[in-house]
């Protein structure tokens, strides 16, 4: 499908959502490198194109680029502040930056926004754990996303974890 999405985004390249599609596929190949240039790419034709920024955001945070990542999560959100993904994502980058009351801020929005996403749920139990006097808030937020996906093994490892730290 790569080399598809790669004629497909060559034949029109004034298309932002091709290279958008084609950037995905590169991500989901391990290119990250490769995907960042194509989400630029859309970002540059489509500077109002909410997704295009998310992934943008998401790839560099993936390549361990978290400053350069949190403008394109923050735009992402400027552009559609009703996806709970995209706070999730910019609470992950934030939390990586040391950030955490903001990291937890975005957690708290996503979940505003998306009770059932178990990724937000996840990410603001890791955040919480941190804390050995919120470490039972970590495990119900656990809980909460393990009652949405029963069998995402990060809600298990993540468990494990608050137990060995009792």
């Amino acid at each position: 499908a790569a080399n598809e999405m790669g004629k497909a985004a060559q034949l029109d390249p004034g298309s932002a959502a091709r290279h958008g599609n084609y950037g995905t596929t590169l991500l989901m190949r391990g290119k990250t490198q490769d995907a960042i240039s194509e989400y630029q790419a859309a970002v540059a034709i489509d500077d109002s194109d909410a997704r295009a920024h998310s992934d943008l955001g998401t790839a560099l945070l993936g390549d361990n680029q978290v400053t350069r990542a949190i403008p394109e999560l923050r735009r992402a959100i400027a552009l559609d502040p009703k996806r709970a993904t995209f706070h999730s994502n910019l609470g992950y980058a934030l939390q990586i930056e040391g950030k955490l009351a903001d990291a937890e801020s975005e957690y708290r929005e996503s979940l505003k926004v998306d009770p059932g996403l178990a990724s937000a749920w996840i990410n603001l139990a890791t955040l919480l754990a941190k804390d050995p006097k919120r470490r039972g808030d970590a495990r119900a937020a656990l809980e909460k996303a393990r009652a949405i996906d029963p069998t995402d093994p990060r809600v298990k490892a993540n468990l494990e974890e608050l137990d060995a730290l009792h």
